[in-house]
């Protein structure tokens, strides 16, 4: 299974556990994510890395990337729970889908766009995405992750839809002071 990811994807919880992506042909079933699981834990996890390494007497190169036993728990228990893949999915279609996501000069804002401050937002931190309700009743209609909210630090503003309408939301915000670098 040949998966190829680019730079900025160290945060992706498919690449934690080195599964291809889901808008790929094939999306991972639930058995692929936890044989991958199983996969990247003992790749990664520095007790067993460090004996495979030694009884091979050479380093060897991880699949998954260098990512702490935490992160890859964390992107199983996100991955394996039917719903909250769905919505990390969804955010990921977003993500992808919305290159308007922009602070430049050339984006114009819709006359219905609502602005809000990021405290407003609920954080979801097992997807490290914040969201709100819309009024077309999308439980989640918008949501930013917190990639996308240190991609836009330097400004303190980020423009987002609604994922079940044509709503866009102005997100305020400042960045903290360990981010401000």
């Amino acid at each position: 299974m040949a998966v190829t990811w680019g730079p900025d994807d160290n945060n992706n919880l498919y690449r934690k556990l080195g599964l291809p992506s889901p808008q790929a042909s094939n999306r991972p079933s639930q058995e692929d994510i936890k044989r991958a699981y199983r996969r990247a834990l003992l790749e990664n996890h520095p007790d067993k890395a460090r004996r495979q390494e030694q009884a091979a007497n050479t380093p060897r190169l991880r699949q998954t990337g260098s990512f702490p036993v935490t992160d890859i728990i964390q992107a199983y228990n996100t991955l394996i729970n039917p719903s909250k893949r769905a919505e990390y999915d969804r955010s990921l279609r977003l993500r992808s889908s919305q290159p308007s996501r922009s602070t430049s000069s050339s984006f114009k804002p819709p006359s219905n766009c609502e602005t809000v401050d990021l405290d407003d937002l609920t954080l979801d931190t097992e997807i490290n995405v914040w969201y709100t309700g819309c009024r077309c009743g999308a439980e989640r209609g918008y949501s930013v992750s917190e990639d996308e909210l240190e991609e836009h630090c330097h400004v303190g503003v980020i423009h987002t839809s609604c994922g079940g309408c044509s709503l866009w939301l102005k997100v305020e915000f400042q960045a903290a002071e360990g981010n401000a670098g």
